[in-house]
Formats: structure tokens, sequence, C-alpha cells
């Protein structure tokens, strides 16, 4: 009363191309079950399932979009911070008076593109940290600093200041 037919699981490896995106469908023609009254195998299909990074973000299927922090200090001199790469930090030089909020990009450093010898770009975004807790004596220099600094070096208070009235 059988049907000519054993149930068993069998692994089969596949390699996955770099840049699949998610939900995308891979077909393996003739890799699946056997065919009915010796008719030929089916197909095997792959639904791929790509993971969250905790870090990256990706977008536009190629691209890398991340946070950087940078500190007050880098932000207001410039400098060099290390920004993290799918395959090795890389080098990265911040001009001063960056502000918070400023994206960079760095070409060619994203995810690899299907089928092609491209790569996608990173896009990040400094985000500036200010310390959680200062010093009596730090706090006296930041006051000092901020009362040395005259409205033309930050034009945007000045214009909110003047909307304000405050």
């Amino acid at each position: 009363g059988g049907k000519g037919e054993i149930r068993k699981v069998r692994v089969v490896k596949k390699r996955i191309p770099a840049g699949i995106n998610h939900g995308q469908i891979m077909t393996y023609r003739g890799e699946g079950e056997c065919g009915k009254n010796g008719g030929p195998n089916g197909d095997l299909v792959i639904m791929v399932n790509v993971k969250n990074h905790p870090l990256f973000v990706r977008k536009n299927n190629f691209d890398l979009y991340f946070d950087v922090p940078i500190s007050f200090v880098t932000a207001a001199l410039g400098g060099e911070i290390w920004v993290p790469t799918l395959t090795d930090p890389i080098s990265f030089k911040i001009p001063e008076c960056t502000q918070s909020g400023t994206m960079f990009k760095i070409k060619g450093k994203g995810v690899k593109m299907l089928n092609k010898d491209a790569y996608g770009d990173i896009y990040f975004t400094v985000i500036v940290q200010v310390p959680s807790r200062l010093s009596r004596d730090q706090k006296a220099q930041l006051e000092r600093f901020e009362s040395s600094l005259s409205p033309s070096q930050d034009e945007k208070q000045r214009k909110f200041k003047e909307y304000t009235g405050k």
C-alpha cells in the first residue's frame, strides 16, 4: 500500500552569492523531491533571510548607514577616527568645526552588488557626545570657553535667540 517514497531529510549545501537581499528566492532545478511515477525531480526553492546587523543598517540594497560617536574636542578641532567597514576599520579625517549630525560618505565600502564587481557606499553620521559627568574645574573651563565666543561664531544659535527673544 506504499507510494514508493521514503521520507528522509538531507542536507544540501548551496553557495549564497554576496549581495543577495532579504526575501530573494533562489531556485535549484532538479534538486527537490523526486517526481511521481518516475517523473523528474522537483526544484529546491530557498528564500533568503538576511539578519539585521547590530551596527550597520542596509539601505538601497548596497549602502550601509550608521552613527559614529565622537568627542566635542574632535568635532571642534578635527581629528582622525576609525570607521568600521565590513572588512577592516579605516581611518577617516574629521574636519574641524564639524557639527553633530553631519553625514559623511565612504565610496565603495558597502555591500557587494549581486552578480557585479561593484560595491555600495558607507554613510555615517557623527554624533557629538557630551560627557555624562564633569568636574568643577572642567565646568569652569567650559564656562570660560563659552564666554569667549562671539555671536558670529555660532550663526544658528544667534538666529534662534533672535527668534525667541532670549
